[in-house]
């Protein structure tokens, strides 16, 4: 079984449906072999995720999400994302999605990065989204209200 935590540094955020959120992120480990683990969703602001782009990567960048393994190799999946709810309200309007749509999909797009998926080439990127809209279609149902 895949557990799951959601936290939050930002105030205030929706209620989330953790029920569906666990259903969706089991499927997306199962579907990749892994049945035990633990993942933590940790909801924060721009600042909040900028600063540890700088401090763990050196970049001063907004991102939307980062993902940190901290399981050994051969030990059950445990890792933490990090998502920036500023960037989801952000990239919604952006890309003319609903908070709720582009929530979904950042926390897929952190749950395939903590199963060693890569997005920083043309081909990683395009599977990754591939991946995204498979889930995305899977799992219509609301995360949060």
């Amino acid at each position: 079984m895949i557990k799951i935590n959601i936290s939050e540094v930002y105030k205030p955020l929706p209620i989330f449906s953790s029920n569906q959120i666990k259903q969706c992120v089991e499927s997306i480990f199962f579907d990749n072999k892994i049945t035990s683990g633990y993942v933590h969703f940790i909801l924060v602001t721009d600042d909040y995720l900028r600063k540890l782009k700088c401090q763990y990567f050196n970049m001063d960048v907004f991102t939307d999400v980062m993902t940190f393994n901290l399981e050994e190799r051969g030990e059950n999946i445990d890792g933490e994302v990090y998502i920036s709810w500023d960037r989801i309200l952000e990239n919604a309007c952006k890309f003319n999605l609903t908070p709720q749509e582009e929530f979904k999909r950042i926390l897929i797009h952190g749950c395939l990065h903590l199963l060693g998926f890569d997005d920083k080439t043309d081909e990683g990127k395009s599977q990754m989204t591939y991946l995204e809209n498979l889930y995305l279609d899977k799992y219509p149902e609301v995360f949060y209200s």
